[in-house]
């Protein structure tokens, strides 16, 4: 496998080794949701523009990490399988025209992984203004 500076390690296969697509792969149970989730990431990316695709994309004081009841979360214990996280957007001042509307701070995103093969429940940062809004 290559990583991100181009350094391999030979875990590519070679040209000649590679084998054509089979598009009925893309019917089966499991591809039809990898390529549904795929494309509500594709989705979320765009409409949170604001977040996730800035130049200077993260501040560490816009990152809050949570464990299910929003403690921190467990870093030490290799049993924890869940983390959840907020991202703050920057204040943004509100322009006078609507033209630039889009410019406005939308709100802050709060995140949760759950890997665990149980479902977690989790308890819900306040709202930073208004309310929550469940991307899905």
């Amino acid at each position: 496998m290559g990583d991100e500076c181009g350094q391999s390690c030979g875990g590519s296969p070679a040209y000649s080794d590679r084998k054509p697509l089979d598009w009925n792969t893309l019917k089966t149970g499991f591809s039809i949701q990898t390529s549904q989730f795929i494309s509500f990431l594709s989705s979320l990316r765009i409409r949170r523009s604001d977040l996730l695709q800035k130049r200077n994309f993260l501040k560490e004081e816009n990152i809050e990490w949570h464990g299910s009841d929003q403690p921190p979360p467990k870093w030490e214990d290799p049993s924890c399988r869940f983390l959840a996280m907020t991202l703050r957007a920057d204040k943004v001042e509100s322009p006078l025209n609507s033209e630039s509307s889009s410019h406005v701070r939308r709100g802050d995103l709060f995140i949760a992984f759950n890997a665990a093969d149980h479902s977690e429940c989790v308890i819900l940062p306040q709202p930073p203004e208004g309310m929550w809004v469940l991307f899905g």
